[in-house]
């Protein structure tokens, strides 16, 4: 996944820019932070769909990383801190708030599956019944 991200956050910049921001100052380098999250959660360099702000946190992460790891300072981070930069903050919790309400789901009881597999062909499923009612 690293490997993709980097190759979206390459194809972003135009051309002459470096990808790990050598030679940027602080305000082109939040500039090409925000526009390449913008275009990540507008589905840009995937299917098209809107995603969640977790991929979007997750491919910004990357590129960060991915900078932070070429022995140059993170540009997502505020020196000397490991807060994000304001403006990328609101931008993210702005995501968070448009993002749809997770829908919590129950999880499938053991004896269904555990019964459905190992049941005989033709033989009337007892999932869900309790022992005594067997």
């Amino acid at each position: 996944m690293r490997e993709r991200y980097w190759r979206h956050w390459c194809q972003l910049l135009p051309t002459g820019v470096d990808p790990y921001l050598r030679g940027s100052d602080k305000s082109e380098q939040l500039f090409f932070l925000h526009v390449f999250a913008r275009r990540t959660r507008e589905g840009t360099f995937g299917r098209g769909r809107q995603v969640q702000t977790s991929s979007v946190q997750a491919a910004l992460g990357v590129v960060g990383k991915t900078i932070e790891l070429a022995g140059l300072p993170n540009p997502l981070h505020k020196a000397g801190t490991t807060n994000y930069h304001a403006a990328l903050t609101m931008q993210l919790e702005s995501y968070k708030r448009e993002d749809p309400a997770t829908i919590k789901q129950l999880a499938v009881p053991v004896e269904i599956p555990k019964t459905t597999f190992t049941a005989p062909p033709g033989t009337p499923s007892t999932a869900g019944e309790k022992p005594s009612e067997r």
